[in-house]
Formats: structure tokens, sequence, C-alpha cells
């Protein structure tokens, strides 16, 4: 068996042109970097970018997308780097626990900070846009309260008060809340403000009180008004400058191209090394332009053999890895009879070679041989205790064993293939994003196995979540990412992606029909009882120290024994840079001798943080508006 899939696997690596089998080849280094001048003479950063075509719309909430004038030019009180501990306090001073009041946070706004029309940011500024704009933080709170123009008090809920380091996450992740600007939409802020704080408070009793924002009941009428108010706001056109308050303003635009020039205003403008982004729209030839030095920077990770033909064809181009804080893998359906029997899930863990598939597919990451947990295994390593991260089930290649366990449901292996406890031929279909190269590998393994599976590809993330929500879905999984987490260095983070995100409800894990919460009863991780997975989700920022640790060590082992799919390895994506025209770029000593830099940093290393700031998904500007990368002139 194990030699039949062995050429199965090598046919389909031959085809998608692999060399999974062999050690990466060592690419020219780049001599001169700290010692020469580069070639940017006129300070400009070029990159792919996305916006809508027909046009941008005047403000954040009119409705278009304004793509990089969005990621570079609007900002919030702070933004965390995406798997690092790091957090940049950006428009806030600080945010700081109230001394007089637990429950309170007091955040202080830069003097210097401006927005691109002249107009100071003021606390109203924030006020208008969280009571405007409900989102997860307004469930967390109860008010704010504006102390003076530059300093405001945010109220939490009593009775679900994010602890101290859950706040300048939480405030961290609403990344864009500058972009309400109280002088614009003052008569819209100021009538949802007046009708929001002429609620009723909910009781905190309540099933949904953690939902509700700022803790007030929400009748039929006021969220009727609210509605009316909300489309207005988002309708009214704004003559002047698209409002912002990053280190980039709108330059011009077209279908095709977007230009943003330095904000002059820009509190950090001392350290902004570009004096234009330039942004073409992105497409099949995103790395064509890269090779043709048309753009110095792409996100992305090829296969390997692609990465070191492209590193040898350009000179100049750099490429970093940079865990993503996800896993890829397979989610069960729990639409279909198949995945009822436990006893199969657990099968279904020992039939695949995931190592092979990780070498074929994603050779710099590492294998993950858990059930879905829906936490990658390096962030669990991080938030669990040592004992509770031992307990997570690792399972094997073993054909044998699965075929063991599939006997002990009633299942037959057949000349045929396999027929379940009820004497029906198992025949799958799996759903993909798109994502072939897996997917056709999955085909193979399982077809070896005695199970035929059939390929259905979604239009994206979307078009799959939105396909396996239909009764009677044509899927009985679905490739995907079985963890995410880019919210912040929490556990909260991860368990978002489960419940709020995709997971639970591309899965089609049942909920309650009276509160529509997830119905999911797992194992506590030391096996003293039960718990309901969703209600320590909903607190999972309320908790603190060795509390935190342990209702996360819960969550992971519970959800982990419950073999809801299998997790195959853990993402990783790439930066490509292009070393004539950008500066200050970390490593140097590396790609001097290998332009393929193959370290792949966790949150302790030495250098991760920056490492990670220079993904622009995953500190988005930061890294530009702090000098961190620099135009290399």
């Amino acid at each position: 068996m194990r030699r039949k899939i062995s050429k199965i696997l090598l046919g389909i690596c031959f085809s998608l042109s692999l060399t999974s089998c062999i050690g990466s080849k060592v690419i020219a280094g780049y001599e001169g970097y700290l010692t020469q001048p580069g070639k940017n003479k006129e300070k400009v950063m070029k990159m792919i970018g996305g916006w809508t075509k027909t046009g941008i719309g005047s403000h954040y909430h009119s409705g278009p997308d304004a793509g990089p004038l969005v990621m570079f030019g609007l900002e919030g009180l702070a933004q965390y780097v995406r798997t690092s501990d790091k957090i940049y306090m950006l428009l806030a001073e600080s945010i700081e626990t109230d001394p007089d009041n637990q429950n309170v946070s007091i955040v202080k706004i830069r003097d210097n900070a401006y927005w691109t029309d002249g107009n100071p940011v003021i606390a109203k500024d924030f006020m208008s846009y969280w009571y405007l704009a409900h989102n997860e933080m307004t469930s967390y709170m109860l008010d704010i309260v504006e102390v003076n123009n530059k300093t405001f008090k945010i109220y939490w809920k009593p009775y679900c008060s994010p602890s101290e380091e859950a706040r300048k996450i939480l405030i961290s992740q609403d990344k864009k809340t500058a972009c309400a600007p109280y002088h614009i939409f003052k008569d819209y802020a100021d009538e949802v403000i007046e009708l929001t704080k002429g609620l009723k408070p909910n009781d905190p009793e309540d099933i949904y009180y953690y939902q509700t924002h700022f803790g007030k009941k929400w009748t039929e009428e006021a969220n009727r008004r609210y509605g009316e108010i909300y489309t207005n706001f988002r309708a009214h056109v704004h003559d002047g400058i698209y409002p912002g308050t990053g280190p980039y303003m709108l330059d011009q635009y077209d279908e095709n191209t977007m230009i943003l020039k330095k904000n002059p205003l820009y509190y950090n403008a001392d350290l902004v090394s570009f004096e234009k982004m330039i942004f073409k729209r992105g497409g099949p030839t995103n790395i064509q332009m890269l090779l043709n030095n048309e753009i110095y920077y792409l996100d992305g990770l090829p296969l390997k053999a692609n990465l070191e033909s492209y590193l040898q064809s350009n000179g100049s181009l750099v490429n970093y890895k940079v865990l993503t804080q996800d896993t890829l893998g397979i989610l069960f359906n729990f639409q279909k009879d198949i995945w009822q029997d436990k006893k199969v899930r657990e099968a279904f863990q020992y039939i695949l070679d995931r190592d092979l598939i990780r070498r074929s597919l994603a050779y710099y990451t590492t294998t993950t041989w858990t059930p879905l947990t829906a936490m990658c295994d390096y962030e669990a390593e991080k938030w669990l205790n040592p004992d509770d991260f031992l307990k997570i089930p690792k399972f094997r290649h073993d054909e044998a064993k699965a075929t063991e366990l599939l006997e002990e449901a009633g299942w037959t292996k057949k000349s045929d293939g396999w027929y379940d406890a009820n004497n029906k031929k198992v025949e799958l279909t799996v759903g993909t994003p798109g994502w072939n190269d897996l997917a056709n590998i999955l085909q193979s393994l399982f077809g070896q196995f005695g199970i035929p599976l059939t390929i259905k590809n979604a239009d994206g993330p979307g078009g799959l979540l939105a396909n396996s929500r239909v009764a009677n879905s044509e899927y009985d999984m679905m490739t995907y990412l079985t963890s995410l987490n880019p919210w912040g260095n929490h556990p909260g983070g991860a368990y978002k992606h489960f419940f709020d995100q995709m997971d639970a409800a591309m899965m089609n894990i049942p909920t309650d029909p009276n509160t529509g919460r997830y119905k999911l009863i797992c194992t506590k991780a030391d096996g003293t009882g039960t718990f309901d997975a969703w209600s320590v989700y909903e607190r999972i920022y309320t908790f603190t120290g060795d509390n935190l640790r342990s209702k996360t060590g819960d969550l992971v082992v519970g959800i982990a024994n419950e073999y809801l799919g299998i997790d195959l390895y853990n993402g990783l994506t790439g930066s490509f840079f292009n070393l004539d025209y950008v500066g200050n770029l970390p490593f140097p000593e590396k790609f001097a001798i290998d332009r393929n830099v193959i370290d792949v940093l966790h949150y302790d290393d030495y250098g991760h943080d920056e490492l990670a700031g220079t993904n622009v998904f995953f500190g988005e500007y930061t890294s530009y508006s702090h000098g961190l990368i620099t135009a290399r002139d």
C-alpha cells in the first residue's frame, strides 16, 4: 500500500513541478546591502493592491473599498503585529486602567495627531465611530465618556469586563477607529449617541448580555432608528479630502493604479522614508511584475521549486518565511450521517500521511498530527499549561489502525471500496476554496485507501462557506483553515475564527434553536467533567493568568478530543522584497549568503517581531511609519 501511495504522490509532485524530496538549493547572496547605495533615489515603494474599480467613495464607511488607502491612510488607537506580542501605540499616547475603577480604561490621544484636512484628532472622533458603527468592541462597552478633547474613558461592562491585557488587544484589533471624524459626521454622531444613552440598560442575567452593544436593551424601534442613522451616515458624500490620519494620503488613482503621497501632518512624518506608495492592481501577472522590478514587495510563498526559480531569475530578490498562526486541514460537515459516529472520525485521523502532504505542498513548514484543535500547535504550546499541552491527542499515519476502527464502527472493506454500517458504499465529496493542489493529493490518498473522493471547487472562502451551509450540502468535508488567529496574540483570536467567523458555521455544528448558540459540549482537559465550549469562548477575554491558561486548555484539548476534523500542517507565508530599492530589512547577514531565507522564527526567537512586521498583512503600515522599512537610496 505504501509503495502505491508513494508512486501516486510522486506523479502528483512531478505534475506540480515540486522538488519536495530534494534539499533546498543555495541561492546566490546579495552583496553590499549595508555598504553600497541602492537604486531608490525617488524614495518610492511599489506593491500590489486592490480597490473598487468604479470608485472608492468619499470616506471609509461609504461602501466601496479604498484598499491601499485604508491600509496606509487610516489608523486606530493602537495596532498589533500578527503572530507577535508587539502592539504599537498609534493615535493613543497611552491606554491605562483607571486607578479608581478597574472597569474603566483611560485613553489619552496624541497632542500632535491631525486629520488630513488639518483638524486635530479629538476624543469625540472615537465616540462618533463606536456609537455609529457597532462591532465586537461595543459589545464589551457600557459607555464612552469624554474627559477633554484629548482624553476619554471607556467604561467596560462590569459582568464581562475584559482583562487589562485583553483590552489593549481588543482596541488594537479595531484597526481603523479613526474613520468617522466628528467635525464631518457630527449630526449623525450626536443623534445616535442621544438614542443610545436614552435606552434602558439590559439585564446582566440576560443570555444575550455579552452581545448587546453598550449594555442596552435594543428594542425593535431603537434598532430601526439606529439603522436609519447608520444608513444616512454611510450615504453622506464628503466633498473634501478622504478623511484619514495615517502616514499616507490619496494623491490619485484610476482602475489600475493608486498613488499615495506622504502625509505632511503625520505625527511620525520624520520616520516615514518613502515619499510615495504606488500600488498596481493585482492579478495573474503579480510574479512577473516582481521579477521585472515593477513592484518591490509581494506577499506569498510559492511552491519550493517555483520559489527557487524566481530567486535565481532576479538576483535582487529576497524571500522571508513568516508563520501565519493558522493550520491547514480538513473539516467534517456534520450535516452528514457519516460523522455522527465518533469512532469513524477517529479512524480518519490515521488514514493520511500528513508529513508527505506537507513536504509536497508546504516544504518549509511543519506537519501537525493532531485532530482539529482550532488553535495551531505552537500557539497552543504558548498558552496552555505544559501538562495540558501534552494531553492534546496526537496521531500517525497508520492505515491498519484506521481499518481496525472502521471495522469496529461496522464498516466493511470490499473489493470495490468501503461500505458503512448500513452497507452503503462510501463515496465522499470535498469542497475547497480553490485549493486544487491539496485536493488532488487528498483525492489520491483517500482513493488508495478505498474511499473515492470527488473535488468541488468553490469561489473562494466565502463561496465555500455558503455552499457548506445550504441544506443537504454536497460537501461531506471541506479543506480550509482548521485554525486561524489574525486578531492579536491572545487565545480569543483563535476561537473567534472558529465560533464567529468560519469553521463552526462551515461544519454545521449544531445550534440551540432558541438562542442560536453553538451546542458543543466537550470534556475538560483534566477529565473531571464537561463544559459548554461557547460559554467559555464568550468570556475568554475576561480570564487572566492561570485561569486563562486552564480555560484555554479546556478548549484546545476538549475540542481536539471530539475529532471534528484533521489538522495537516502549519500555515506559512513569505515576503518578497527587492533589495535594490528597499532598505533596513532584517537579517542582511543571512541574505548576503542565501536570498532564500529559510529560517522560520517562533514567538520567543530573536528577531521574530521585526520579521513579522515586514509582512504588510501582519503589521500593515507600522514598519513604514516607524522607520523600520526604508527606501534604499
